[in-house]
């Protein structure tokens, strides 16, 4: 189902970024699914990305994307907006 922009929206569980470091080096960029019960209002559409860093010494820091993951930008609050997958996300009745 899609959201339009200033929906009332119930969110289940966003999506928080994690930063972990392998046997190798690299960073790795993860996205973390946290549960919540919160009210909020969609303001747009985003893709974030799931991938490793490396580092080479005269480039510095290479990010190589390995997923994409299409995530609605749900307001919470007038300083805190949060990325939510789409199954995490019920409209709610004006």
């Amino acid at each position: 189902m899609g959201f339009k922009l200033g929906d009332k929206v119930h969110v289940k569980a966003r999506l928080i970024p994690a930063k972990i470091y392998n046997e190798e080096g690299n960073k790795l960029r993860q996205w973390e699914r946290r549960e919540v019960n919160r009210e909020g209002i969609v303001v747009g559409v985003r893709t974030v990305q799931e991938g490793y860093s490396s580092y080479y010494y005269e480039e510095g820091w290479i990010f190589t994307p390995e997923r994409r993951i299409k995530t609605y930008l749900v307001a919470v609050s007038l300083n805190e907006m949060w990325h939510v997958l789409p199954e995490d996300i019920e409209k709610m009745a004006c």
